[in-house]
């Protein structure tokens, strides 16, 4: 955020959650003198209405899963920077539904958020392909349709046989 910082003065960094690393995080911005430029808001409720009102949701984790909280951005039309950790990338398409950075590299997360920043008008496209990906994997008629799949193969196994109480 310090090099996007610099090239965006009016930028500002909201980060949500109390963490292992507020604390480190906390220094950091005091250390680098943009203390006033980042907003640390602890535990929230209202996530998904901070999340509709930004513009561009961030996951720089070197280890990570699936979180709740990328596919929660992504269906508000959000778009996503995050790292090509764990099934992240399996959600992202780089530079469609969201953006993926290398782990660690400071400088290519620098050089997509000042793009996000720079080119709305794409930024908006991402953020709405991030939505549609989102509603077609992750939706409830998509989890019907996979509970569908499965009940439907464990009946086709010929091992299958019922259980007939009298």
């Amino acid at each position: 955020f310090h090099t996007t910082l610099a090239m965006h003065a009016h930028s500002r960094l909201c980060i949500v959650g109390d963490g292992p690393k507020l604390s480190a995080l906390r220094t950091l911005a005091e250390e680098l003198c943009i203390r006033d430029k980042v907003d640390f808001l602890g535990q929230r409720l209202d996530v998904l209405d901070l999340m509709a009102a930004s513009d561009a949701f961030i996951i720089s984790s070197e280890n990570e899963g699936l979180p709740m909280s990328l596919l929660e951005a992504m269906s508000v039309s959000l778009p996503v920077i995050v790292t090509e950790v764990g099934e992240m990338p399996a959600v992202v398409e780089d530079g469609v539904s969201g953006y993926l950075v290398t782990p660690r590299s400071p400088s290519c997360l620098a050089s997509v958020m000042s793009r996000v920043v720079s080119e709305p008008t794409i930024s908006r496209d991402v953020g709405a392909n991030a939505k549609s990906t989102n509603e077609k994997l992750f939706s409830v008629q998509q989890a019907v349709n996979l509970y569908e799949d499965i009940y439907a193969e464990a009946m086709s196994l010929k091992s299958y046989s019922r259980v007939v109480i009298s």
